[in-house]
């Protein structure tokens, strides 16, 4: 990678149409667009990294499983920890399309902030999503001097609490003079707890940890008493 060259994607405006590469099996892939290859590379790297955890994830293992050869890994990637970071990003849009789901389903404008609270932490509780969760939680070292990818990810779960909360304050069962501020807070609170159960940290049932972030925030979030008319 060269000095001063920007973390992330890694797409030269100057590529041609049409690349060759030739993997390490000497398989000749072509490779026509770089989106569609970085996509077989997440795919790849999801399959690898559910075997070996992030510990022992080898860039080489996803390299020949695909049949592409390392030069057309770094055009996608510039480096592993930005694999890393599209895993996140890519289960966090699964999971805020899971959420925003369930809180669409909801009827009642008054429920819907507890039902996206407990939507997001079933991500500590239901047994399918569990173990990602905790792929997860243990790749926070490796990110921690990215503050972007922590924008990026609420940026992709905040929108339907955000909505939430504005609805239930139309319909006057939630008080709230800063939505999207609020959403911010339940948030971390929620990511702090779902730490806390995946960890080990917290001796408490995790149903038990769901009931008391559900009821802290309803409490933060109950009207005053309304004056009268």
């Amino acid at each position: 990678m060269a000095p001063g060259q920007p973390k992330g994607r890694i797409l030269s405006p100057h590529r041609p149409a049409h690349l060759t590469q030739r993997s390490v099996a000497g398989t000749v892939v072509e490779v026509d667009d770089l989106d569609a290859v970085r996509d077989q590379l997440v795919g790849a790297a999801w399959k690898v990294l559910e075997r070996t955890g992030f510990e022992g994830f080898k860039v080489s293992s996803v390299i020949r499983s695909t049949g592409l050869s390392m030069r057309t890994f770094y055009r996608c990637f510039a480096s592993k920890d930005d694999l890393f970071v599209e895993l996140l990003l890519d289960e966090t849009r699964r999971g805020a399309a899971r959420i925003g789901r369930i809180v669409a389903a909801e009827d009642d404008p008054g429920e819907r902030v507890t039902v996206w609270v407990a939507a997001m932490m079933s991500a500590a509780t239901q047994p399918g999503l569990t173990s990602r969760t905790r792929l997860f939680t243990s790749l926070g070292e490796r990110i921690e001097g990215r503050p972007e990818v922590w924008v990026a990810t609420r940026a992709l779960l905040l929108p339907p609490l955000v909505a939430a909360i504005e609805s239930g304050r139309d319909h006057g069962a939630i008080s709230s003079a800063d939505p999207e501020g609020d959403a911010v807070m339940i948030s971390a609170l929620c990511r702090a707890a779902i730490s806390d159960i995946v960890s080990g940290r917290s001796a408490d049932d995790p149903t038990e940890v769901v009931a008391q972030v559900q009821s802290l925030v309803q409490r933060a979030l109950r009207p005053g008493d309304r004056p009268a008319d």
